[in-house]
């Protein structure tokens, strides 16, 4: 994969395009938000497929550790949130009316 197929946001250590081995998505530094629970955080990012055909905005509470990247990690619960990155405004103001 060409530098001029990735987003610019794409952050070349959490992206797995180029690794066989992985599921290909393309993912941009992560916001890490602490939560009530010590061991694990709230990571937000923004992921897109591999031929960049989609693209969403993830939210996952994380427990990371050294061993493990946190883009490999599996969410808590086995949950995540994923928006399309064209829903991502009408997403937020309906869960900014639940408060």
């Amino acid at each position: 994969m060409t530098s001029a197929s990735h987003p610019a946001w794409c952050s070349p250590e959490a992206c797995s395009v180029a690794d066989p081995r992985l599921e290909p998505y393309h993912r941009s530094e992560q916001v890490v938000l602490p939560t009530d629970d010590q061991d694990a955080s709230l990571y937000l990012y923004r992921e897109a497929f591999g031929d960049c055909s989609a693209e969403f905005l993830v939210m996952a509470k994380l427990e990371v550790t050294d061993e493990v990247p946190w883009y490999l990690t599996e969410p808590q619960g086995g949950r995540e949130i994923s928006v399309l990155k064209d829903e991502v405004e009408s997403t937020t103001k309906a869960m900014a009316s639940l408060f």
